[in-house]
């Protein structure tokens, strides 16, 4: 058995809830097209959620979401110096 990963599938209303303010992957059918849309979460209830897409807020139903995951979005390197990176220490 192995780790699901840093990416999560969302499912169910409590996975949404759980994800708030997380970038996700979504995949919705609507109208009688499919699209697929890098968003961030910012609100879901039992009935759908709300995301971000580009600075757009759109309101998604579940049951027009063909997939949702979680997306991991790697960040730069801290620089040495910064706060979060390792300490150096000097040698003489």
């Amino acid at each position: 058995m192995s780790s699901p990963g840093l990416e999560r599938p969302l499912r169910t209303p409590a996975h949404f809830r759980a994800s708030i303010g997380t970038p996700i992957s979504l995949k919705v059918t609507a109208d009688g097209t499919t699209r697929r849309d890098r968003a961030v979460l910012v609100d879901a209830d039992d009935d759908g959620s709300q995301v971000d897409i580009d600075g757009a807020r759109e309101r998604v139903d579940y049951g027009d979401i063909v997939q949702a995951r979680t997306v991991f979005e790697w960040g730069p390197a801290p620089k040495p110096g910064k706060p979060g990176s390792p300490k150096v220490s000097a040698r003489h």
